[in-house]
């Protein structure tokens, strides 16, 4: 959802158009399902150089603030970059006490990192697992 990603914006207008969305729809569901697969696998082995992923976080991390500052948003919580993140973001000036919080819940397969949200504030976890 980041305001920076053109790559997923172009692919995002072409799929929602209805000529696109028909000529999927006719296509049988073994087809259908392995186009998926095989786009969002390619998504996922893409290798984003250092400067396009800074980018990509600093698009997540823009729009938490855009929800939060301008919407009034409390938590904002993404998962898109796996990348674990909390941070506060002041909703004035910086000497407020009022503010949100922006929480990227990473991933589990290489961070092992979730999210809890007790009374309004969330804490970023990482999972361990115990010995039996």
């Amino acid at each position: 959802f980041t305001t920076n990603d053109l790559r997923y914006k172009v692919f995002r207008s072409i799929i929602r158009r209805r000529f696109a969305k028909h000529l999927y729809s006719i296509l049988h569901p073994d087809l259908a399902l392995g186009i998926g697969k095989t786009l969002s696998r390619s998504s996922r082995m893409r290798r984003l150089t250092r400067t396009d992923r800074e980018l990509k976080l600093k698009g997540l991390e823009d729009y938490a603030h855009k929800q939060i500052q301008m919407h009034g948003h409390d938590v904002v919580v993404l998962g898109h970059s796996h990348e674990p993140v909390i941070s506060k973001i002041a909703r004035g000036s910086e000497e407020s006490e009022n503010y949100g919080y922006y929480v990227n819940c990473g991933d589990w397969i290489k961070h092992y990192t979730y999210v809890i949200i007790i009374d309004g504030i969330p804490d970023l976890k990482i999972f361990e697992q115990k010995e039996l």
